[in-house]
């Protein structure tokens, strides 16, 4: 709790680990965060001190290195966590957990490519490994290769062992290289089985869109609020809405996304149609302060301000 404070209070969590660990000395947990707290403190020494207390405790070495470098590599210490599984790997080249802490280090480094190669190294050795392939399509993505993601989390899927999030990553990536066929057939067996996965019927809505049939995906948006209110599942609904020539029932959803820059545009489309020009203006300038970067704000902003004189 003291972490989260703000201030943060260094001295009162340091205290709350140190309890902890005076209950159980084989509490990594414990033991990691009192060493991270000592090392933004500028006491090495201490972190160290620390560590071989949990040790001599009886935490095995490797756990606490792994469980170390884990720290690290959220605290974007990259380097020091590289070196940390370097180590654990020099004592056991197949440890998966190693292997795993490697390519994330190299990851917070920004060294993208040769995480994907550490990951690769891994499936090799154990193809049947869970979760691996998600992560390669992960680092695929960061590297602009769709193909080679969407290939990676179909083998993921076919595993059996994806999870329903996993799944509607897919479909969704499949809907951004143009396959809303297989985007579809994915969401259809998913959402037979876990209607409610978080964005699930939102992009099965998008997907018959995307094939053309605007009716069919109005109704999955509406069966997709009995999970989900997001303001961009809003913008999706009365965007379609309005196409639709639903306008009153667009504008209700617009409404209700409209935290969202786009919504704002789209709302003062709709006003600029019915000629209250006032409210469509003051659309297109709230969408412009939302997003600076937004030109077409600014040129629907210079075309309401023409047409007031």
């Amino acid at each position: 709790v003291s972490e989260r404070q703000s201030p943060v209070d260094l001295e009162a969590a340091a205290y709350g680990y140190r309890a902890a660990l005076a209950k159980d000395k084989k509490f990594i947990p414990a033991s990691l965060k009192l060493a991270a707290l000592l090392q933004r403190q500028g006491k090495p020494q201490e972190a160290l001190n620390v560590l071989r207390e949990a040790e001599d405790a009886g935490v095995p070495p490797i756990a606490l290195q792994i469980a170390w470098g884990e720290a690290l590599v959220v605290a974007k210490e990259g380097v020091r966590a590289e070196e940390v599984f370097r180590k654990a790997l020099a004592v056991d080249p197949k440890m998966t957990a190693a292997r795993l802490g490697m390519a994330a280090a190299l990851d917070v480094q920004g060294k993208t490519e040769q995480a994907k190669g550490e990951l690769e190294v891994l499936l090799a050795e154990s193809p049947d490994a869970p979760g691996v392939r998600e992560r390669i399509a992960q680092l695929a993505l960061k590297l602009g290769r769709k193909d080679e993601a969407l290939k990676q989390y179909r083998a993921e899927i076919a595993s059996g062992k994806a999870q329903p999030v996993l799944r509607v990553a897919m479909a969704k990536l499949a809907l951004d290289l143009n396959q809303a066929e297989l985007a579809r057939t994915e969401l259809a067996a998913l959402i037979a089985e876990h209607p409610g996965t978080p964005d699930a019927l939102f992009t099965y809505g998008k997907v018959f869109e995307a094939l053309g049939d605007a009716s069919k995906g109005l109704q999955e948006y509406k069966r997709a609020l009995k999970y989900e209110t997001s303001p961009e599942l809003q913008l999706a609904l009365g965007k379609l809405m309005v196409k639709l020539g639903k306008e009153e029932e667009g504008l209700g959803a617009l409404d209700l996304a409209s935290t969202l820059p786009e919504a704002r545009i789209e709302r003062g489309k709709v006003f600029a149609r019915k000629t209250d020009l006032a409210r469509a203006l003051a659309d297109f300038e709230e969408a412009a302060r939302l997003d600076p970067t937004n030109a077409e704000a600014y040129i629907l902003q210079g075309t309401c301000q023409d047409q007031l004189g």
